[in-house]
């Protein structure tokens, strides 16, 4: 369905996008500099578009999709812990905070 309207939904949010506020105050990018863009190409269908843009939505997809099956595994089986399950969920929101950080740093000194 978003592919069908994707100039469309493009158009939008370019339109109400507010432009990176990050950049704005510290006069650096940020780890989602160009996110807005590779949002749009997604929303066309351009998946290779979106990766120039900025790839870290990849990771960030994952995490959010990560996150989401967790919500609906703790509204489903509330009786179950699922103990190897949060182990890992914690290494995951580790590693991505560590990777995000690191990502920020590299983007701005080498400018990709």
């Amino acid at each position: 369905m978003l592919l069908l309207h994707g100039e469309a939904v493009s158009e939008f949010v370019r339109a109400v996008s507010p432009g990176c506020l990050f950049r704005r105050w510290f006069g650096v990018s940020c780890p989602g500099c160009g996110g807005t863009r590779a949002f749009c190409a997604l929303a066309k269908g351009d998946f290779a578009g979106a990766l120039r843009c900025n790839f870290w939505w990849l990771p960030t997809a994952v995490v959010l999709f990560a996150e989401y099956g967790n919500w609906a595994a703790e509204r489903l089986f509330p009786e179950r812990n699922f103990p190897r399950w949060k182990k890992f969920r914690g290494r995951l929101l580790v590693a991505y905070a560590v990777f995000t950080v690191a990502y920020a740093v590299a983007k701005n000194i080498w400018c990709f």
